[in-house]
Formats: structure tokens, sequence, C-alpha cells
């Protein structure tokens, strides 16, 4: 409609505007601005974090174009229209907000990762741990009440107050979306290489292990890792 009313009174409508509006193309390229946007705000966060982290002034531009300029980014988000950086942006501006000590604005940031895809549950347990040595116990289990309440509000609309009907829908998209079991799933990964982006089920055995294991034993030790460097300079 508001295509129509420009074309109908401003002189300089039609433009090649119009015709593109009208291309089955046209829904598709909006959709993807979310990622896009995302993309580009998780880059500045960060580079905020890295400011945080550290003295170096080259380290957090360099982050921040290794991420924004990233081949595999790029093709994810502004050439597939994945959403993978929208729950990402969330995840690490919560990061941000446990670094400057600010306790509710990084629980929510973090329950809104959670409802915004549920594959940010990986980020869950260190998440909890991290906010447990900024804030201690007691805080940390407050910013966890606050993160169950806003997930039943978001759930309110189809499932009332019910925080088992709530759960079990979350819980259910998880084991058939996202949380599906073949290893390529998640977009471009280490199995994407190795399988070709095939259907192939995390059970297949690599060095005599199930992907799935030695998914675990590569990524655990990674996260801790990152987790250390972060609490050592912070």
């Amino acid at each position: 409609k508001t295509s129509i009313w420009l074309n109908q009174n401003f002189q300089f409508f039609p433009s090649p505007i119009i015709w593109f509006l009208e291309r089955p193309q046209a829904l598709p390229a909006f959709l993807k601005f979310q990622s896009i946007a995302a993309d580009l705000l998780l880059a500045f966060t960060l580079k905020q974090i890295a400011t945080s982290l550290t003295k170096n002034k080259q380290l957090p531009y360099i982050i921040f174009f290794s991420w924004y300029a990233n081949p595999a980014v790029i093709h994810n988000s502004t050439y597939w229209g994945q959403v993978d950086g929208v729950p990402l942006l969330f995840v690490f501006a919560s990061v941000y907000f446990l670094i400057k000590k600010r306790l509710y604005p990084a629980h929510l940031l973090f329950i809104l990762s959670l409802l915004t895809k549920q594959t940010s549950l990986v980020f869950l347990p260190i998440f909890l741990i991290w906010s447990n040595i900024s804030f201690g116990l007691v805080k940390t289990v407050k910013g966890t009440v606050l993160q169950f309440l806003i997930f039943l509000l978001t759930y309110f609309p189809a499932y009332g107050a019910s925080p088992v009907l709530a759960v079990n829908n979350y819980l259910h998209i998880l084991s058939t979306g996202s949380g599906s079991d073949y290893i390529s799933d998640h977009a471009f990964n280490f199995w994407a290489l190795v399988g070709q982006l095939k259907k192939i089920p995390d059970s297949v055995k690599f060095f005599n292990l199930p992907a799935r294991t030695l998914g675990y034993l590569i990524s655990a030790p990674l996260l801790l890792y990152a987790f250390h460097l972060a609490l050592k300079t912070r």
C-alpha cells in the first residue's frame, strides 16, 4: 500500500523499487535484513568485548573485521539467509554485560538468545558459572528467575500461566527442529566439511568415536579455555 501511495503522489515514481517489491525475491531479501543487521551489531559487540579485555588498540578492530568480513558469515546470513547471528548477538551482548558487572541486562539478553534459537542452550552452563563467579549465587538465582519469568511471559498468549506446557513445547521444538541429530544441521561447521552437508546422523563414527562425543571432546576444552581467559583478564 505504501508503494502504491508513493507512486500516485510523487512524480519521481514509479521507480525500479516498485518493480522490485513485486518480485518473488523481495520477501526473502527483507527477511535477510535481520541477519545482516545482527552480524553488524555482533561485530561491534565483539569489538567492545575485546576493548574491555585487552589494552591492545588494534586487536578490537581486527576482531570486528574478522567477523564482519568473514566469507562464511556473509554466505550464512547475506546469501543463505540463516539467522544464527541473531541469537549469537544476544549471547555475546550478555557476555559484555557480565564483564561490565551488569546482572539484569546480562540475564535479559541471554534469555532472548534462548528464545531466539534453542542452540544457545550450549552456552547456558558457562553463562551461569560466570554469573555465579561475578555476582554470587543469590544474585545469579535472581537473574535466572527473571529469565524464567520472561520465558513464561512469551509463552503466555499460547499456554497461559502453565510453565509445564511452555517448557514441554520448548523442549519439543528443540528435539524436532534445531536439535536434530544431523551433524551438519547447524550451517557451516567442521562436520559440514567432512559430510558435505549430507543428512548424516551424529552417531556416525570417526576415529572409533561417535561424532557427537568427538564434538564434545573438541568443543568443550575450547569453550572452557576461552572462559578461563575471559575470567583471567576481566
